[in-house]
């Protein structure tokens, strides 16, 4: 099984209308049917449990032959890039002004690691709301 994390950054969403939210998560989720079939898309959830809506996306990643290899889809550097390039693309083509981060600035993150940076980010963004609070209140 390999898994998905969709999202964007903060500004993103928040720019976002409720509807137009959910429009970008089908969105997204029309992409990845497309691309691995929706037949190996074994769950698609989205989260709004932190500070920044996401969707994690899991498939079977079965061959055009009937085998089983993630290495098939996502062994190179360069097949990642590629994915998110067109992933990117593909959301542009439907209405969403998606950013591309900077192709290969990051190495593979692991999803743990990836959730404990994105709490510590939230805690910074909480700790600059609650003093700006705190400040309007004084």
């Amino acid at each position: 099984m390999c898994e998905f994390l969709i999202t964007s950054d903060r500004e993103f969403f928040e720019e976002l209308e409720p509807e137009k939210e959910r429009q970008f998560f089908e969105t997204a989720l029309d992409f990845v049917k497309k691309e691995y079939g929706e037949q190996n898309v074994i769950h698609a959830t989205v989260h709004k449990d932190e500070m920044t809506p996401h969707m994690h996306c899991a498939i079977v990643p079965i061959t055009e032959d009937g085998r089983l290899s993630a290495k098939e889809y996502f062994g190179k550097r360069q097949q990642l890039i590629a994915l998110q390039d067109n992933f990117q693309k593909y959301m542009v083509e439907n209405g969403f002004e998606l950013k591309r981060g900077i192709s290969s600035s990051r190495r593979h993150v692991e999803m743990g690691r990836m959730k404990a940076e994105g709490v510590l980010e939230n805690t910074k963004v909480l700790e600059s709301d609650k003093k700006s609070l705190e400040s309007e209140i004084d």
